[in-house]
């Protein structure tokens, strides 16, 4: 279950970065022109990226506290696990997704380079095995099943 969830996620990064090289490629001509942009359609994507990058974070911290523990069957441990990255890859990829759109809709190229900063979040919270097994008390015979 944790591989699935590890190609989900590159799945999921794959789409954001194909997103924006398509959004780039179709800005208009005059790219710079929304350079000198600072308005609206900076600030609210900077903003939502921030609160959705701190919501994941604090979310994810409270489902980890909440995590079943040793005595818990390793498939609910997993099933806990997965929805806690989902929600927290799903948050940031909105960021994400919101910064490109913007970037594309004011061809403001800045935009661009807070979706890469979204990106780097999204990777930052990819899914692992080894953070699986310290997050849930997975024993040794536990973790050779994985």
């Amino acid at each position: 279950m944790i591989r699935n969830t590890q190609i989900l996620f590159l799945a999921m990064l794959a789409g954001q970065a194909l997103f924006a090289a398509v959004a780039y490629f179709f800005l208009p001509a005059n790219k710079s022109a929304g350079l000198a942009d600072t308005g609206l359609f900076f600030y609210l994507p900077f903003i939502f990226m921030m609160v959705m990058g701190g919501a994941a974070w604090v979310l994810n911290d409270t489902l980890k506290r909440k995590a079943p523990g040793q005595g818990k069957p390793l498939e609910e441990r997993l099933r806990h696990y997965q929805q806690r990255v989902l929600l927290r890859l799903a948050m940031t990829e909105s960021a994400v997704l919101t910064a490109i759109i913007f970037g594309f809709v004011s061809a403001n190229i800045q935009l661009y380079l807070l979706a890469a900063l979204g990106v780097g979040l999204f990777i930052y919270f990819r899914p692992s095995a080894a953070e699986f097994v310290s997050d849930y008390q997975v024993s040794v015979d536990e973790e050779r099943e994985l």
